[in-house]
């Protein structure tokens, strides 16, 4: 897992920011090359969200392993899940 986190937020990347709403936390935040960056868990309980993208993006649970969203819906648990690219949460 820290290994997943310092390649999704490597040195020089930009201080995220968080967002909490309905207990779902929104970390947001640059890689130094300019790549839009998220991560969001629950740490009370499961949420599911409806994710809209912006572009190409790409979804990897806390280990690093890649997740296929299915109709752009996201379970969100205590763990993390990351989202590179541009997204907007519905």
């Amino acid at each position: 897992a820290y290994r997943t986190l310092t390649e999704m937020c490597p040195n020089g990347s930009e201080r995220p920011t968080l967002t909490v709403t309905d207990g779902l936390y929104h970390a947001k935040w640059h890689k130094p090359d300019g790549t839009e960056m998220h991560a969001l868990w629950a740490p009370t309980g499961n949420k599911t969200v409806r994710i809209k993208k912006h572009s190409h993006i790409k979804v990897y649970d806390h280990l690093g392993n890649l997740v296929n969203p299915k109709d752009k819906i996201l379970k969100i648990n205590e763990n993390l899940l990351y989202i590179v690219g541009n997204i907007t949460i519905e």
